[in-house]
């Protein structure tokens, strides 16, 4: 039973307002781009409601601060090893941006 409640536990976590991430003290400004996968594959994807890879919404995501916001056709363990992050990541590296338009 305890197994089962910390399985699930960190599904609500994601969700939006679930684990607060504090703004850095005087740190420099960074540019920061963020990247949710929408192919819910996995079976905990059937019990999150709206898009999500499978282990997080997309909705969930995005946060203040960060400089750009992307959604890619992929599942939560291998949005990490496609060409096309990939190609996103370089985007954002070279240009600040992903180069994409869905926010």
């Amino acid at each position: 039973f305890k197994f089962s409640l910390r399985l699930f536990r960190s599904i609500e976590d994601f969700q939006p307002g679930g684990l607060p991430i504090p703004s850095p003290m005087q740190a420099p400004t960074l540019e920061i781009g963020v990247i949710a996968g929408s192919d819910s594959n996995l079976l905990l994807g059937k019990f999150i409601e709206g898009e999500n890879d499978g282990r997080v919404p997309v909705d969930g995501v995005p946060f203040p601060g960060m400089t750009d916001f992307t959604v890619a056709p992929y599942g939560h363990h291998n949005i990490h090893h496609t060409a096309e992050v990939a190609i996103l990541v370089i985007n954002f590296l070279r240009n600040g941006t992903f180069g994409t338009r869905r926010r």
